[in-house]
């Protein structure tokens, strides 16, 4: 039996690509444009949506639903 191992959220090893925080900056833009943020207020709503909704989507999702669109 073959068992693979994805570390999707850098949790066993640390990214060497810069994959994460490339994603990270992309979505503190996407709400910088879709809000009408500034880029301090973008990454603290994102901290916040985090840590009640378990991920930046679902927050939106739950808080922003006429703004938010996952097919972005």
């Amino acid at each position: 039996m073959t068992v693979w191992f994805l570390d999707l959220d850098g949790t066993l090893y640390t990214d060497r690509t810069g994959l994460w925080p490339a994603i990270s900056q992309r979505i503190t833009r996407y709400l910088q444009a879709r809000l009408g943020l500034s880029e301090a207020d973008a990454w603290a709503l994102r901290r916040r949506l985090v840590a009640a909704y378990g991920t930046t989507l679902r927050g939106l999702l739950a808080e922003f639903p006429a703004v938010a669109d996952p097919e972005d």
